[in-house]
């Protein structure tokens, strides 16, 4: 199946290394590059983002030697590709028919079924529920499908907020690059049965407290 990676045509730091992390695994793709639209910017307390280099995907693809191609914006028919494996790098939610003819493969960071949408790292700290990225074969419902492969991310009693969240993104693109080399989609496995929801942004009153939660989690760890 030919293989693909979907990402915004922007500067992204997950594009970024996941196309050279990608291209030192020897791995053959092209790269599809949805239309760049700029949101209202969310301003968190407490932040787990790297910053990206100022690098277009267009140019890393060149240099890399993967194709790259301009897809457009999504809408209900969005079907640039068919009968393919597609990584996500970067996007929204993509319509059903794009995830039903294809295998879409998504790097979650947070602990599926258990720990679904945004701000998963956060949300993982605030609900006590474990702290891991899943890789897994998108379907038409936020963060399920079929499970590829699911990790825990170490923690350790020096740590803060920001080291976990940088562990936890090597973790993403590491797992990413797995599931393309071993062919992961071939055994993906049915998810245990569970309906929690998918979580928003958290809000800074919640953060405030998910960080005290962090603190007393890591100093549990001085005492093991």
């Amino acid at each position: 199946m030919d293989l693909h990676v979907i990402t915004y045509d922007h500067p992204h730091r997950k594009t970024q290394d996941l196309l050279y992390r990608l291209a030192l695994a020897g791995i053959k793709l092209s790269v599809l590059a949805l239309d760049w639209i700029e949101r209202k910017n969310y301003q968190p307390l407490f932040k787990t983002k790297m910053a990206a280099a100022n690098i277009m995907p267009e140019t890393i693809s060149e240099t890399l030697g993967f194709e790259f191609r301009r897809v457009g914006s999504i809408d209900d028919n969005f079907l640039p590709v068919e009968n393919s494996v597609v990584l996500i790098a970067g996007a929204g939610i993509l319509p059903e028919m794009f995830v039903t003819k294809n295998r879409v493969i998504n790097s979650h960071c947070g602990w599926l079924p258990a720990v679904k949408g945004l701000d998963a790292l956060k949300w993982a700290i605030y609900d006590y529920q474990p702290i891991g990225v899943t890789t897994h074969i998108v379907d038409p419902q936020i963060d399920c499908g079929r499970l590829i492969d699911r990790r825990l991310v170490p923690l350790f009693p020096t740590d803060d907020l920001f080291s976990i969240a940088v562990r936890q993104y090597e973790l993403e693109i590491e797992m990413l690059v797995d599931s393309a080399v071993s062919k992961g989609w071939e055994s993906a496995s049915e998810f245990e049965s569970d309906d929690s929801p998918a979580h928003r942004r958290m809000s800074h009153v919640k953060e405030l407290q998910m960080v005290k939660r962090l603190e007393a989690r890591l100093r549990d760890l001085e005492d093991c």
